[in-house]
Parts: structure tokens; sequence; C-alpha cells
């Protein structure tokens, strides 16, 4: 882990949509002392990468807005 950390991980990260856009994300913010942490920040920062890296992919996703929905999907799905 160490290894690819310092020699690997820049250029892995950049092929990665979801994680490369987050750590963009998190970077910025890190980097720029002007912006204030707000308590919803983290979990702003995963919900909105993913978004942007699920429309950069042109890919269509299923919202499921309760845990039964999600179920019956996983279900549906295996069969």
């Amino acid at each position: 882990m160490g290894e690819w950390t310092l020699d690997h991980s820049e250029a892995d990260l950049r092929t990665m949509p979801l994680l490369g856009l987050y750590r963009e994300v998190m970077h910025e913010k890190l980097c720029n002392p002007t912006l204030p942490w707000e308590e919803n920040d983290l979990t702003d920062m995963n919900y909105l990468a993913a978004g942007a890296a699920v429309r950069r992919l042109d890919r269509t996703v299923k919202i499921h807005r309760n845990l039964r929905s999600l179920v019956q999907a996983l279900d549906s799905g295996a069969q």
C-alpha cells in the first residue's frame, strides 16, 4: 500500500472517475483556508462526486428512496 501511495496513486486515481473527483474536491477544500468546513461537507462531497462521475461517464442510475426498493432491485437482479 505504501509503494502504491507513493509511486502510483496519482496516476491511478486519475483513471477512477469517482475517486479522482472526490480527491480533487478534497484537495481544494483542504488547500483553501478561506473555505470553512460545514457539518455536511463530507457527505455532500461524496454524493456530488458520485453524481458528477455518473454524468461524466454518461451512465444512468436508479435512485432508491428507501431500503425496500433497493432490496427488491437487488433481489430481481440476482435472478
